[in-house]
């Protein structure tokens, strides 16, 4: 299952034009970023996405967590918060409604972490504070703000809130979000 894991991984990264052993965009007269290409890679993605679903109805509860993914399909159907901006962890929810049967869910510092690697948030401390993340410029542009809340103890803190760009861009972006949390994380590990 490993295998497919990687190969379904590889798929989607070169179905977006990225090189999956770098990490790094092609060029944009590269063989790689031609639409066909891109098309029939994002082809071979739900191919393997159907025979993972397929395995995973056959795993017992005590066989691996399968690595979260998310299809095409559900990724089209997702029910955005539309009324208002809405913290990353009622989006994380909303997206573990929609995990396969035996498929790792979404943490809500699994992305936001991956958005910090990415440039989107970035840690501070303030106030004598613990640290906390808050929009770059890059995260306001895509529509994260940061607002202040009172607990009901009256202490102030912070909270990001992701309005529907924002919230479309996770939904649309959520493997390459998460993929940077985990490669973070595995430089983290290699450093201590």
């Amino acid at each position: 299952m490993d295998k497919l894991y990687k190969m379904r991984d590889y798929a989607n990264q070169l179905s977006q034009g990225i090189d999956p052993t770098s990490g790094i965009s092609f060029p944009d007269d590269s063989i790689m970023n031609i639409s066909k290409i891109k098309i029939h890679n994002k082809e071979v993605c739900k191919l393997i996405d159907s025979i993972i679903i397929a395995a995973s109805r056959r795993t017992t509860a005590k066989a691996r967590k399968i690595p979260f993914f998310m299809l095409a399909e559900a990724k089209e159907s997702f029910q955005y918060f539309e009324e208002h901006p809405v913290t990353i962890s009622l989006i994380c929810n909303r997206i573990n409604e929609c995990v396969m049967n035996g498929m790792s869910k979404v943490r809500p510092m699994a992305i936001t972490r991956g958005l910090t690697n990415l440039g989107y948030l970035e840690e501070i401390s303030q106030d004598g504070e613990e640290s906390f993340k808050v929009p770059t410029g890059r995260g306001s542009m895509i529509g994260i703000s940061k607002e202040r809340r009172r607990n009901q103890y009256g202490n102030e803190y912070s909270v990001n809130l992701y309005d529907l760009q924002a919230q479309k861009f996770v939904i649309t972006n959520i493997e390459e979000i998460l993929n940077a949390a985990v490669e973070n994380k595995k430089i983290l590990e290699g450093l201590l």
